[in-house]
């Protein structure tokens, strides 16, 4: 939190399971001076109902918890930006929506 500039790197989306145009997406984001490690125990728990594995995809957002959060929320736009840029069939399309 002190150096959050040396972890500047660190900033990405992580995709848990390959992307899957008929799965919703869901994005889990951690709080202050945590990482995304932090979601597994929930992660597993979901993945436990078929329902919501079927239906849903997971990712996890990590980014350095000092950065202010309008800059945090920067980036994750920019990853979605990327993430909707790679899978998409056209501009308009939102991945996980039909």
């Amino acid at each position: 939190m002190l150096d959050s500039e040396k972890f500047a790197h660190t900033a990405r989306l992580i995709q848990v399971q390959p992307y899957d145009p008929n799965k919703i997406p869901v994005v889990f984001v951690h709080g202050l001076q945590d990482t995304p490690v932090a979601w597994v125990p929930m992660v597993n728990a979901l993945w436990a109902d078929p329902v919501v594995r079927r239906n849903y995809q997971v990712c996890v957002f990590s980014y350095p918890s000092g950065y202010p959060f309008q800059c945090s929320a920067l980036l994750l736009r920019r990853e979605l930006d990327a993430i909707q840029q790679n899978f998409s069939s056209s501009p308009t399309d939102c991945p996980g929506r039909s």
